[in-house]
């Protein structure tokens, strides 16, 4: 089998199961497979990620900025619920480009606290979560960039491992984290019965540090 034959298959067999899933989701049985990632800079070192970067600045944003965030096209979040994540603890580490708000990712050092999957985080650890390139910034490879620069703010706050959750099916968003050299540490699938019971089984373990989480 050739290298099409082989992703026209992989991507029929896809197409099949998320089709599944879709009418089981219709009959009130929701199943969301996903991954769990274990990201970093692996030695990669962000001054081979900011060629066009030139002026552009990383840094923590403040309350000041969650008017902005709240106020982008396809945001669900008020300015209020992202204030509320910053008293909360959490926090919110963006790129600015000539003073515009480019890029911005959130931070949870209490809890992975995904909807689909959630563990108590270490003191090293953190949850990276709610990626956003705004649209004028887009292809443009500002992503890798924003969390190189991440890692880097959270490594001089003493936090060397960071979890991000992936879901299976999202094609851009699995082939993100391989550019990153993301780890997949786990691959798991979340079950929810007539939005009420909820259960997570766990698929296939990649020497995951967190298997005793799960």
């Amino acid at each position: 089998m050739n290298t099409f034959q082989e992703i026209s298959r992989r991507l029929r067999y896809g197409l099949i199961i998320q089709t599944l899933l879709s009418l089981l989701g219709k009959l009130g049985f929701y199943m969301t497979p996903f991954y769990v990632h274990l990201e970093g800079n692996f030695g990669q070192d962000c001054d081979d990620l900011s060629e066009g970067f030139a002026e552009c600045e990383a840094l923590f944003l403040g309350p000041r900025e969650m008017k902005t965030i709240a106020e982008l096209p396809y945001r669900k979040e008020s300015k209020e619920e992202l204030l509320i994540r910053l008293d909360e603890g959490k926090k919110c580490f963006a790129v600015k480009c000539n003073g515009d708000l480019a890029a911005f990712t959130w931070c949870d050092f209490e809890r992975c606290n995904s909807s689909l999957y959630s563990f108590k985080l270490e003191e090293n650890e953190a949850y990276l979560f709610d990626a956003y390139t705004l649209i004028p910034f887009r292809g443009r490879k500002i992503a890798p960039y924003l969390r190189c620069k991440c890692y880097q703010a959270l490594e001089a706050l003493g936090i060397n491992k960071f979890y991000s959750i992936t879901l299976y099916f999202n094609e851009p968003a699995v082939r993100f984290k391989k550019k990153l050299h993301a780890r997949p540490i786990m691959l798991a699938i979340h079950m929810r019965l007539f939005k009420k019971w909820r259960w997570t089984w766990k698929i296939k373990s990649y020497n995951s540090p967190i298997d005793e989480k799960l």
